[in-house]
């Protein structure tokens, strides 16, 4: 079972009698502070613990795991002009801290964000936004145990009936030059892999920009056309290795480039080769 205690307080806040002279309205504030524990307990039978069921793949693990949050927040609106010499120009802005606790680590976030909206006239408005945003590891990411599984369907270094990749490229993989050529390709299409959480992932961070426009002519009712553009960057992205990929970097195979980290996750069988 999964469950999630939450906790927040928030002081909402408009026109402190703070307005711009242009502005018809005050500015707007918003605060708080928030909890947050996740815990999962996934339990499972004997059957799926053991992997002895008829098409699993691999034993299905329990897991259990639990993290908590701490964060405290604010965003304010500022209206700088409104129904006065250009139809409006507002500006919003917020920031979150986040104090991580996972597994004896912890780790703190910072999210932000600024944004803007013009619109010279009332049938034209123009808008744009800078966000910082974080994904912190979910509880199985964090805490999965190492397990067997299914994880790719070709090896490159197997015979089809010739291998695809090169002597030279299958040896960085762990193939012999006497098994080079002999190694059968798995008939089910289905190799194995461990995979498990790592408790000491961080989040990933992702960058957004995005600037728009919006025309509402107001001789055409009803009318309204929107343009958007975005431009997203995601770093320490939290994701997996595949199959393919390991074998491609490790290889320099199929146009990736020869990675030799990657041959470190590739174990082949000491005497035939095979991945299988």
């Amino acid at each position: 079972g999964e469950t999630v205690a939450h906790f927040d307080a928030t002081i909402n806040g408009d026109e402190y009698g703070w307005r711009m002279p242009w502005a018809e309205t005050g500015i707007g504030l918003n605060v708080g502070a928030e909890y947050r524990k996740e815990t999962l307990d996934f339990k499972v039978d004997e059957q799926f613990r053991s992997g002895d069921l008829a098409g699993q793949g691999g034993p299905t693990p329990p897991v259990k795991g639990q993290f908590d949050v701490r964060e405290m927040f604010a965003e304010v609106q500022l209206p700088i002009v409104e129904n006065n010499f250009i139809d409006l120009f507002t500006i919003n802005a917020g920031y979150r801290y986040s104090n991580y606790h996972v597994a004896g680590n912890s780790f703190n976030t910072d999210t932000y964000k600024i944004a803007a909206e013009l619109a010279p006239i009332p049938d034209i408005r123009f808008r744009g936004s800078y966000n910082r945003a974080v994904r912190a590891p979910n509880i199985v990411e964090l805490f999965f145990p190492t397990s067997l599984g299914l994880s790719g369907a070709v090896d490159p270094c197997a015979n089809d009936p010739v291998p695809a990749a090169s002597l030279a490229q299958c040896q960085l993989s762990g193939v012999s030059a006497a098994q080079y050529g002999n190694i059968s390709k798995n008939p089910a299409n289905q190799y194995n892999g461990l995979f498990g959480g790592n408790p000491n992932l961080l989040p990933e961070k992702a960058d957004t920009w995005s600037v728009g426009a919006v025309i509402q002519p107001r001789f055409i009712p009803g009318l309204a056309l929107t343009a958007d553009y975005w431009s997203i960057k995601i770093k320490n992205l939290i994701q997996a290795p595949s199959f393919s990929g390991v074998l491609n970097a490790c290889m320099g195979f199929a146009g990736v480039t020869q990675d030799p980290s990657q041959c470190l996750l590739v174990h082949r069988n000491t005497f035939t080769g095979s991945l299988w």
